[in-house]
């Protein structure tokens, strides 16, 4: 039986809410000519979010929205995903440093079964990005110890989501300004129904347990492995593309407003 690691999240920090996320919605300010000449660079969170900051990708056929967190991540954007994917995924097999996130088994799904769902468009404008790492030393000795690894989608840190448990850690990335807010933290399936999800970033105990962000958008901490067998978790996959790809603003059949890839790529 797998072990839910939405279930098993210890809440270790006190959490305050900032309400909602306070996207800008209006597109509809954009000219004409300023929406010829817009690059995924220009609606990065980070740069400026007055025009929204969601991008529609394709993924098995079916755009869905994704974050544009900033614009320089390794020089980069940094693409999340607003939805946590349907299916929860194992973390890792239970072994010795079953934290470690090299070659896990979520780094090995997302790397080629994930990254194989996005459209052809997309694998070709990702660029492998190098991520900052907790070592295995580390959980063992629990020096401040990371590693630099590259890879083309991968989770985001506890460090990148603002977590506090500094204590229970090892700084892996810098905090994103889209995580400022505890709200953003909050994630939930594509309907609405809230979850936990999983981050790269494991806690320094026992080499078995890992950082995560729970249903609510605090920060805390669960087991990956139990004598029941792997623990598994939703995940929001992140990636990177250059900031210059143009984008367009494409009126939907409802009136709405979203941004695209420029169909000219």
């Amino acid at each position: 039986m797998k072990y839910l690691f939405l279930t098993a999240l210890v809440f270790v920090v006190s959490v305050f809410f900032y309400g909602c996320s306070d996207e800008n919605q209006n597109l509809s300010d954009l000219s004409e000519s300023k929406n010829q000449s817009l690059t995924i660079g220009d609606i990065a969170y980070d740069k400026n979010n007055s025009n929204g900051y969601r991008i529609y990708l394709k993924e098995n056929e079916n755009l869905i929205p994704f974050f544009v967190l900033t614009s320089d991540y390794d020089g980069y954007c940094l693409i999340l995903r607003e939805f946590l994917l349907d299916e929860y995924v194992v973390y890792n097999t239970p072994r010795e440093y079953a934290s470690y996130y090299a070659d896990s088994n979520i780094d090995v799904f997302l790397n080629q079964t994930y990254y194989s769902q996005l459209s052809q468009d997309i694998q070709q404008l990702i660029v492998p990005c190098k991520i900052e790492i907790t070592t295995k030393n580390a959980i063992d000795t629990h020096d401040n110890e990371t590693e630099i690894i590259e890879r083309n989608v991968f989770l985001l840190s506890a460090n990148e989501v603002n977590s506090s448990l500094s204590r229970a850690a090892i700084k892996e990335g810098k905090p994103l300004l889209f995580f400022d807010k505890t709200s953003n933290r909050i994630a939930t399936f594509d309907n609405l129904e809230s979850s936990s999800w999983l981050l790269r970033t494991p806690a320094l105990r026992d080499g078995n347990t890992i950082i995560g962000v729970a249903d609510d958008g605090s920060i805390g901490m669960g087991g990956i492995s139990t004598i029941t067998g792997s623990g598994v978790g939703a995940v929001r996959p992140a990636f990177c593309i250059p900031a210059n790809v143009p984008i367009t603003l494409e009126n939907t059949d409802t009136g709405e407003k979203r941004f695209l890839l420029n169909k000219k790529l």
